[in-house]
């Protein structure tokens, strides 16, 4: 994507929040974001505004939908929901054993080769910090071509880093 990329950072309790509602507001107000247009995704659902905000953990996905309209509760969500992570399975050979065993992996339903709609027009990552690059390159390739598409880092650069990996935010503020 060629889209625009913000960041708001700042420490707890100076507004990233509300300025996530007033974002979110003046860009539904303005027309700018269209509505969404899917028809085999979960948790999505048509007839939404194309905007979502995600995060890595559901604590941070919960702090978002207090201060949003009851319609725009069901566009947050973690970002392995958005990305529908589900088990697969597959057959692996076992040198040690000489057979095949069953193993299973947790993978994303959207990638590459399956796009997000290009009605979403705004991501919104809350808690942007704990986001590993790993995941964000995820999200990133699930993402439609859309020359409009808005993406948001939102954090605070004391905020816990990712378990494993860098953080796409502090990546992101370099």
């Amino acid at each position: 994507t060629e889209g625009h990329c913000v960041a708001l950072t700042g420490p707890a309790g100076t507004g990233k929040t509300t300025a996530t509602k007033g974002a979110i507001t003046s860009l539904i107000q303005s027309g700018r974001v269209p509505l969404l247009n899917i028809l085999n995704h979960k948790h999505l659902q048509s007839g939404t505004p194309g905007v979502v905000c995600v995060s890595f953990t559901n604590k941070a996905v919960q702090n978002v939908k207090k201060v949003l309209p009851h319609d725009l509760q069901k566009n947050c969500m973690t970002i392995h929901k958005l990305l529908e992570y589900c088990p697969v399975f597959y057959d692996e050979w076992d040198a040690k054993q000489g057979k095949y065993k069953k193993t299973m992996r947790f993978e994303p339903s959207w990638h590459e080769g399956h796009k997000l709609p290009k009605s979403l027009q705004v991501i919104i990552i809350d808690e942007a910090p704990m986001v590993p690059v790993s995941l964000w390159n995820r999200l990133f390739e699930a993402l439609p071509w859309n020359p409009e598409l808005q993406v948001i880092l939102i954090g605070d650069i004391q905020q816990l880093p990712p378990v494993f990996g860098k953080s796409i935010f502090i990546h992101a503020m370099q």
